[in-house]
């Protein structure tokens, strides 16, 4: 996070971290999958530029393994939707 020759390979992930957010709320929104949040605030490069990061609580300490796979399986669908559009 210090080489600011990585300033736009930077830019694009967070750009790619937002449409991952943005598809999975919508589909949360539906009732079509899970509560996600997303910072534009993670950390901070040394040259000054955020780094965004998808977050995901789990609150209970009761919460089984098909609801985690459920939060990954809502990223993976988002990343696939993704992927389709470049072609």
């Amino acid at each position: 996070a210090s080489d600011a020759d990585y300033r736009e390979q930077l830019l694009a992930h967070n750009r790619y971290n937002r449409r991952i957010y943005d598809l999975v709320h919508q589909d949360a929104l539906k009732g079509q999958g899970v509560v996600i949040s997303m910072t534009d605030g993670y950390r901070q490069t040394d040259y000054g530029e955020p780094i965004a990061a998808l977050k995901s609580y789990i609150m209970s300490p009761f919460t089984e393994e098909k609801y985690v796979d459920a939060v990954l399986e809502s990223i993976w669908k988002a990343r696939r939707q993704i992927a389709a559009e470049k072609e």
